[in-house]
């Protein structure tokens, strides 16, 4: 107990030494270290900070808020300026989805689809690569292979057929074909060539409508023509191998995309029957009848091989089931009204395009009447969604004409819909909403085709050109200011 007494005493002891270390300090003593600091340490301090850490250690975290602060004060101009701000907050536009991606606000699925989203959102004419002019008429149908994403093929009423690598970009030592300045100034202009082109005496004799690559072989590919044939091609040597032989023109032909069971040709011509061609036996399989008039759209479903999609000048847009005796599963109406197959028409005029989406669940269909409409057809159920996409929409023609669609896995979809008025409607799918329009053609727009994987586009139409889009990455602003300061020097020299 004696040990333990003397143990406590000895805490104590320490307790008490160890307060009288730390003093409270009185106002004089704060007032007189305030003094020293004011006079001597903080100059020193700040002067040690300017000529040290500032431009050593710290250097990146500086040039970072430079650049941020150059950014505020471009906006701050803007606004003074009443000029448009948005390229200038284009310049930080990720900055805002990485962030939620960061904090776990965003899975990284969704993080991908709002990145792709404004990609798509930002398309414009690409203004450093364009299609060499090669067809002598109106372009019907484009093709883009899906193997490598790199290779084209290219169809028209002269009824040439052109093969371009999209990755093989030259320096252009020619005059543009656009009347656009801001392309026949640009010295980074590279210019995409055909490789090759089919043999004159191999060719269809009149125009070819469209152009399908075999889906698992790029290798092969298939033509339609109005000279009543189709033909299966040889890619390497761009020779015919095989041709199907019809009693009138042929419209439009499609493939299964992913077809195993089956090597079947769609084909829609001036007879009212929807005719499948077998590539293995080399003849016409069976034959879908239902439609009262000639069938112009066709697409398979990019999820059963087995179910088919077909619009017609009846006005009618028929499902199939190839499998069955009785092939039409139903006859889409666009009042949603129940009615018998025979009795319900899907648009008021000939139905020319049609596109299934992604998964499968629901088709866009586009008719005579101008009127664009997307249908649910998942579950059992074939509805009409009811959207009204407007009056935007120019229609006339009866031939086919291929809208495009983003896929689902990559963001919210956006149709890029081919008008008559030369133009190109970019809508978002869901929402029946005009984003934009995609200005460059001089005529109709005939065909629009997606490269998966790099967010470009490739259209084509009865100016004979192909277009390339592409999402447009710089300062819009800037540039015209360039422009504008160039056409001031020019103006001096003249």
């Amino acid at each position: 107990m004696g040990r333990r007494k003397k143990l406590e005493q000895n805490l104590k002891k320490d307790k008490q030494e160890e307060i009288e270390l730390k003093p409270v300090k009185i106002e004089e003593d704060w007032e007189g270290l305030k003094q020293v600091k004011k006079e001597e340490d903080w100059e020193g301090l700040i002067q040690v900070k300017k000529e040290e850490d500032w431009e050593g250690l710290n250097s990146e975290k500086k040039d970072y808020w430079e650049e941020d602060i150059n950014i505020i004060n471009k906006y701050i101009e803007a606004i003074e300026k009443n000029s448009n701000i948005l390229p200038i907050l284009n310049e930080k536009q990720y900055n805002y989805i990485l962030n939620n991606y960061e904090i776990g606000k965003w899975s990284s699925k969704k993080l991908k689809k709002v990145f792709m989203r404004k990609r798509y959102d930002q398309i414009e004419l690409g203004k450093n690569i364009e299609i060499k002019h090669s067809h002598s008429g109106p372009i019907n149908s484009l093709a883009i292979e899906t193997i490598e994403n790199k290779y084209m093929l290219s169809v028209g009423i002269d009824a040439n057929i052109f093969l371009y690598d999209l990755d093989d970009k030259q320096d252009n030592n020619e005059h543009s074909n656009f009347n656009n300045t801001n392309i026949n100034n640009n010295n980074n202009l590279k210019v995409i060539k055909p490789m090759v082109s089919a043999n004159r005496e191999d060719k269809h004799k009149y125009s070819i409508t469209n152009i399908c690559w075999y889906p698992i072989d790029n290798g092969m590919y298939t033509t339609s023509s109005m000279d009543h044939s189709i033909k299966v091609w040889d890619t390497n040597f761009m020779k015919p191998i095989f041709s199907f032989k019809f009693d009138g023109p042929v419209y439009n032909h499609a493939f299964s995309p992913i077809a195993q069971t089956h090597n079947l040709i769609a084909t829609g011509s001036t007879s009212s029957f929807v005719i499948l061609c077998d590539l293995r036996s080399g003849s016409q399989s069976h034959i879908l009848r239902g439609h009262k008039n000639p069938v112009v759209g066709l697409d398979w479903s990019p999820s059963n091989e087995y179910l088919l999609a077909s619009g017609s000048g009846d006005h009618t847009i028929r499902l199939w089931d190839i499998r069955k005796p009785k092939s039409c599963l139903t006859s889409l109406c666009q009042n949603n009204s129940g009615d018998k197959i025979d009795n319900v028409t899907a648009h008021n005029g000939t139905v020319n395009g049609l596109k299934f989406l992604s998964d499968s669940s629901q088709i866009l269909s586009v008719g005579n009447d101008n009127k664009i409409h997307l249908w649910n057809i998942g579950g059992g159920i074939n509805m009409n969604t009811m959207l009204n996409f407007g009056n935007e929409l120019i229609n006339q023609y009866e031939k086919v004409i291929f809208p495009a669609v983003t896929d689902l896995s990559e963001c919210q979809p956006l149709l890029f819909q081919p008008s008559n008025d030369n133009d190109i409607l970019v809508y978002d799918l869901y929402e029946a909403k005009l984003i934009k329009r995609l200005k460059g053609h001089f005529e109709s727009v005939n065909c629009v085709v997606i490269r998966n994987g790099y967010q470009e586009l490739y259209s084509c139409g009865n100016d004979s050109e192909i277009i390339q889009w592409e999402p447009y990455e710089g300062n819009k602003e800037e540039e015209k200011e360039n422009q504008e300061e160039e056409n001031n020097w020019s103006d001096d020299e003249d």
